[in-house]
């Protein structure tokens, strides 16, 4: 029997309304090779599990369902480590959650072929097209915003990119097995840091970005949904300003501790990154003088106009300037929703 070319490693948790989706993105791959798709489901309290149950019943040579009689995330255990990995046997690792799915059926086959001619090349990514799950309006921009070439890039060149504040979605993520299950089974510090922000996305990139070169496909192959409910994007858009001074505090620390772990090999390419959080924290803070500092020019001339015109004013002003926005920030939110009712009304009419 031929060797599992790819293991496809699906996490679910309550997406009822998405699993479909993802699931016939994996079984429409067309491949010169054997695939295997894991899928956790996490004790979802939706019809999700009885989906994925129907899907293992009519595939079940490849679909390998894991079900929990409690919610395995909620008690910080590693998923990918103690219960996904051990089923795979696959040379490779492909990424996907439930709630995001792939649309070109020869996904697999193209990062496969990247992977096996380039055997310096530890991760292959690929353009991912973005849609709001709550309006279904799919983004003409897509992630990386920036064009990136296809290619294999260097270690250097790669964190040269994501340092001008691009990001690869996890969606496009595919490794090596070997090489994903040591960095699974032994985090190190600075991606433990990231995890307190609830982010396993970015210390992959940067782990397998100094691990060897990467391979990218500028070719929009999956689809990312922006706020699903209870997905890192709604959760992040919901934080208040205590828990969001804490995640930018997180984030800086982890970036210095992966300039640690990389001996300080990257950190010219990625000091924007840790210069930006502090810009955020600054703002959470309302440390608008912080924030027009020279240190943070380059961060504050790439916000819209307006912002920066409010960051000035309300740094040289203080708190006249503040007073004046709020005032200025009621009379709108009350003109549009005025103009939101009228437009209700007006299509109710028709």
């Amino acid at each position: 029997m031929k060797q599992i070319g790819v293991s496809i490693l699906c996490l679910a948790f309550n997406h009822e309304n998405y699993i479909s989706d993802a699931i016939d993105g994996f079984l429409q791959q067309k491949t010169s090779f054997p695939i295997e798709i894991i899928i956790n489901e996490d004790c979802s309290t939706d019809r999700t599990a009885e989906i994925i149950r129907q899907y293992a019943q009519k595939y079940p040579d490849v679909i390998k369902p894991i079900y929990h009689k409690e919610n395995a995330y909620s008690q910080g255990i590693n998923i990918n480590a103690e219960y996904m990995l051990p089923l795979a046997s696959g040379k490779y690792i492909a990424l996907c959650d439930g709630d995001d799915y792939w649309i070109d059926p020869l996904k697999l086959q193209k990062q496969y072929d990247a992977m096996e001619s380039n055997p310096s090349c530890q991760m292959c990514l690929h353009r991912v097209k973005e849609i709001n799950a709550v309006t279904r309006e799919e983004k003409d921009l897509s992630i990386p915003i920036k064009r990136y070439a296809s290619g294999l890039h260097t270690s250097r060149d790669f964190f040269y990119f994501i340092g001008q504040g691009e990001f690869f979605n996890e969606v496009s993520y595919f490794f090596r097995r070997k090489e994903y299950t040591f960095y699974q089974q032994n985090y190190p510090k600075f991606a433990q840091e990231f995890m307190k922000n609830k982010s396993d996305d970015v210390p992959m990139l940067l782990y397998f970005g100094q691990l060897g070169n990467v391979y990218y496909i500028d070719e929009p192959m999956a689809v990312y949904r922006r706020f699903v409910s209870g997905s890192w994007s709604e959760n992040h858009g919901n934080t208040d300003l205590t828990r969001y001074i804490a995640f930018c505090e997180n984030s800086i620390i982890a970036y210095k501790e992966f300039n640690v772990f990389s001996g300080d090999k990257y950190s010219d390419e990625l000091e924007r990154w840790q210069r930006y959080f502090e810009f955020k924290k600054a703002e959470a803070e309302r440390d608008y003088k912080k924030m027009i500092s020279g240190k943070y020019s380059d961060i504050l001339k790439k916000q819209e106009n307006r912002y920066q015109k409010r960051v000035y004013m309300q740094a040289k002003l203080g708190k006249p300037a503040a007073i004046l926005f709020k005032i200025y920030d009621f009379a709108r939110k009350n003109m549009s929703i005025k103009q939101y009712r009228n437009k209700r009304k007006e299509n109710a009419e028709k």
